[in-house]
């Protein structure tokens, strides 16, 4: 009997140890990045600051119409702009933005497409800009936000829809196209500088943790806890994976430098797509998500050769 209370007490103290470690992951790694660091505020003000774009001709050049949403899976607002080129478009594509970044963060690469007579659509996601969700869950429930926006656009408007995600957003967009959803209503896909995964950002933090648990551990705790607390585990965000469902034409662009998203993911991710309307860009020496900058004519004509083929 003695051994059994023991046992059980033993038992007891290493759940409620995961617990509390698994906390401490999930409080590190489900809020990277809130609404005050991406406001709308500070993100004009590093648009006005880039030296490859200016803000003030692009507003004054398009119609930027505000929209406000709810979502169908939680209670919040989900902020967007539709922005229109100015010519009688039966296209459009959905911008969806990096981590650090809001709906306004992808106006440069969002003037490329305007250029091209195509309609832009760009929304705030979770917890940045003013969409107040509580979470950053590596484009895990962020697809729902995508998914009400294309519903909006089907309900209310005549559009031919594709996709555009940088970095975080890449992954959003992904796991989206990876739904029967996203099957029916995307036509195509371009993915920049994506994140393929959620397990490997949260890994590498943690080895830069200073405690005397293993990354391991911690890794599985915080797994384990977020199921508990979101309903999903860290492998539902791995892309190669999930995209075996997906029928949608898909476009990588990456670069042989990229330290955020390195190139593992883009192999893992061009691999992971089973059928054969896929095609790819890659560079050699452009930081994350700087392609676009780097080699803006290479990055123009072969986006366009991808969606008019």
């Amino acid at each position: 009997m003695k051994k059994i209370i023991i046992a059980v007490i033993i038992m007891a103290l290493i759940i409620i140890n995961i617990f509390f470690t698994g906390r401490f992951v999930y409080d590190g790694s489900m809020q990277f990045t809130d609404n005050k660091r991406t406001s709308l505020k500070n993100i004009t003000n590093e648009l006005k600051s880039m030296e490859q774009f200016n803000l003030e001709k692009f507003i004054s050049r398009y119609q930027i119409n505000d929209l406000e949403i709810e979502s169908s899976k939680a209670d919040h607002k989900i902020p967007g702009e539709l922005i229109l080129s100015g010519e009688s478009s039966n296209q459009l594509v959905i911008m969806v933005h990096g981590s650090g970044g809001n709906r306004r963060s992808v106006y440069p690469y969002a003037e490329f497409f305007l250029e091209a007579g195509i309609d832009v659509l760009t929304y705030d996601q979770r917890s940045s800009g003013e969409n107040m969700a509580a979470n950053n869950t590596y484009g895990v429930l962020e697809k729902y936000d995508l998914k009400d926006y294309v519903n909006y656009i089907e309900d209310d408007f005549s559009y031919d829809i594709g996709l555009w995600g940088i970095s975080f957003g890449g992954l959003t967009a992904g796991l989206y196209i990876s739904t029967e959803h996203g099957n029916e209503h995307i036509n195509y896909a371009i993915l920049d500088s994506a994140l393929s995964e959620m397990q490997f950002p949260i890994s590498q933090h943690l080895e830069k943790v200073d405690t005397f648990y293993p990354p391991d551990y911690m890794l599985l705790a915080g797994n384990l806890y977020t199921r508990y607390k979101l309903g999903f585990f860290y492998q539902d965000a791995e892309l190669s994976s999930q995209l075996k469902n997906s029928e949608v034409p898909v476009f990588i662009i990456h670069s042989k430098s990229d330290e955020i998203t390195p190139f593992f993911m883009a192999e893992e991710i061009y691999d992971g797509i089973k059928h054969d309307f896929k095609s790819k860009l890659t560079v050699s020496n452009s930081q994350h998500a700087e392609i676009y900058f780097d080699y803006d004519d290479k990055y123009k004509d072969k986006v366009l050769d991808f969606i008019n083929n």
